[in-house]
């Protein structure tokens, strides 16, 4: 079985949770199962992290650098075996290919467009944008609503993240609770050895903070709470005036809310931000914890109190469902609307040492549900079963990870801030300190970094070009497009744009660079052009058009939208 597994979201450093479920994931996943083939669909730097091992059947397609052509262009089909992967600027047509996809997992959230004709599983996190449609813009929101029920409707089996995450979907979308299950994620470091005390006392004199502090990993989003944790940690100084609180993840503005309630409250010497760090990082900083202090609002799963069980440290969350799910009897509880509330909590684990041990010694007696192994075996059985085969002897699970192993990571992870920063002295020693530890991790760094320096410019230089999620192309649109075996023809829909905007505009139609069409649209507005196939083009090919007018909706009024806009391809049939 060929698995495709779409990553194309996952910025090495910057996708939060998601990215360490992810990685965790597709690691035991292809560690447990030596017979299937599996295609990541992600960015180079993301792929080379992973460094796995020889005599694996794993496979690279850059998401950088490459885009998935789908078997039935922009029409509608179901259960698609032929993917095509080309050149994302549109040169290069040697390297373009067709494989044989017999199912896409996609973890963000819901199905891209071009692959919602393939068998498929559909991971869901969350359904934030239900219940805190705030944090999002108009045009975020707007995609989520569309994107959601669509990707639902064109999966085989939907993966929820927790039993909460499962009751949400469904409540909230049209579909067959059957084909609905739960698989929790993998924490970060499940299958990584524990940190040697010195080395967590090194990182921490390193990030310039001493043990005992409550932690808060999270981003800043606003469901995160920060502001009521300020609050509370407010009150726990006025008990305990030496207490420390360090947070990490997106750093705040300095007009940014919780910036400014610190300053307020004259916390600046007691509140440290670390910013974005390194898994090892964070890893050290759960060991060195006090106690992690989560009081979200809202979570699908809630990743740091699994991460911070794992390290043995005792967890103070909100009494939301999704934590109670995850940490069980292992957590001490509160309202996170109550910032006296969580003080009070906070106050009664840190002062109360039989409590402390209490939580720590449930704790290690949780730590079977977070197998790797047992959820990476469920997670390739519904893959199976989504395909119609019988599940397989699957082998046990023996990270390869070790010390070293983080190490290099660490360092290559440093190595590429270093470098985008423009440090180059101190990229060049993140390099030799991730070689010390792991020469062709070192490499594969380096050739991600290149790779992904080289692709960037390429992009910067190269607008996009492509249709539009809505079907809208702009003045000079340019894609791919694969031939379904046995196609002698097909034919275009387009809709002008709206009057005055598409009045007298003409379309000139290309495939592979030659003129197979030029002209106006109906007075409908309406333009559907046939071509005949020859038999010698390859199997992916370019198709081109330039369009003599076009209009940009902000510019005029009708809408903040500012792309250039010529008319709408509304799909592509084949004839056969």
């Amino acid at each position: 079985m060929n698995v495709l597994i779409d990553l194309r979201w996952m910025a090495i450093g910057r996708a939060g949770g998601m990215e360490q479920m992810a990685f965790e994931l597709v690691s035991s996943v292809v560690g447990v199962n030596h017979v299937d083939r599996f295609w990541l669909h992600c960015p180079v730097a993301t792929f080379e992290e992973w460094n796995f091992e020889a005599g694996l059947d794993v496979e690279l397609i850059d998401s950088d650098r490459f885009q998935l052509v789908p078997e039935n262009g922009y029409g509608e089909t179901k259960n698609s075996k032929r993917l095509g992967v080309a050149l994302r600027d549109g040169s290069g047509a040697k390297e373009n290919r067709i494989v044989d996809i017999d199912l896409v997992h996609s973890i963000g959230g819901y199905i891209a467009e071009e692959l919602r004709g393939y068998r498929g599983v559909l991971t869901i996190h969350d359904l934030q944008h239900v219940h805190f449609p705030e944090n999002f813009d108009e045009c975020e929101l707007s995609a989520r609503k569309a994107n959601y029920q669509v990707s639902i409707d064109a999966s085989a089996a939907v993966v929820c993240v927790s039993e909460s995450v499962r009751s949400d979907v469904l409540e909230n979308f049209k579909v067959d609770s059957g084909k609905v299950v739960t698989l929790w994620n993998i924490p970060s470091g499940a299958s990584l050895p524990q940190l040697p005390n010195v080395l967590v006392k090194r990182m921490l004199s390193r990030l310039g903070v001493d043990s005992g502090y409550l932690f808060f990993p999270s981003h800043a989003w606003a469901h995160k709470n920060h502001e009521r944790l300020i609050l509370a940690f407010a009150n726990v100084k006025q008990s305990i005036p030496g207490a420390k609180l360090v947070l990490t993840g997106g750093k705040f503005g300095f007009d940014h809310p919780v910036a400014k309630r610190i300053h307020e409250l004259g916390l600046e010497s007691s509140v440290t931000h670390l910013g974005f760090r390194t898994p090892l990082e964070i890893r050290c900083l759960y060991r060195a914890a006090g106690a992690l202090v989560y009081p979200s609002l809202f979570e699908g799963f809630g990743m740091p109190v699994a991460e911070a069980i794992l390290a043995g440290t005792p967890v103070v969350c909100s009494d939301i469902a999704p934590l109670r799910e995850v940490g069980g009897d292992a957590v001490a509880t509160f309202d996170p609307r109550s910032p006296d509330a969580i003080a009070s909590v906070i106050l009664k684990v840190i002062g109360d040492s039989e409590l402390r041990e209490s939580l720590i010694e449930k704790g290690a007696e949780r730590l079977k549900v977070f197998s790797p192994d047992a959820i990476a075996r469920d997670t390739c059985d519904l893959y199976r079963k989504a395909v119609g085969l019988e599940p397989i002897e699957y082998d046990s699970y023996v990270s390869k990870r070790d010390l070293r192993w983080e190490m290099a990571q660490h360092w290559g992870r440093v190595f590429r801030v270093r470098m985008e920063a423009g440090s180059w002295l101190g990229g060049a020693i993140a390099w030799l300190r991730a070689f010390g530890n792991s020469p062709s991790m070192a490499l594969r760094a380096k050739d991600g970094y290149l790779k992904r320096a080289e692709t960037a410019e390429l992009c910067s230089a190269s607008p996009f070009k492509g249709r539009y999620g809505d079907g809208w192309i702009g003045p000079d649109f340019q894609d791919w497009l694969m031939l379904p075996e046995g196609a002698k023809g097909m034919e275009l829909s387009l809709e002008a744009a709206p009057s005055p905007h598409g009045d007298g505009m003409l379309l000139e139609l290309f495939l592979e660079e030659k003129s197979l069409f030029k002209g106006g649209f109906k007075k409908s507005g309406v333009l559907a052009v046939s071509v005949d196939l020859d038999d010698n083009l390859p199997g992916i090919v370019s198709i081109c058009t330039t369009c003599s007018r076009h209009f940009v909706p902000r510019e005029h009024g009708l809408s903040e939208d500012s792309r250039k806009l010529s008319a709408k391809l509304v799909g592509i049939h084949w004839l056969f």
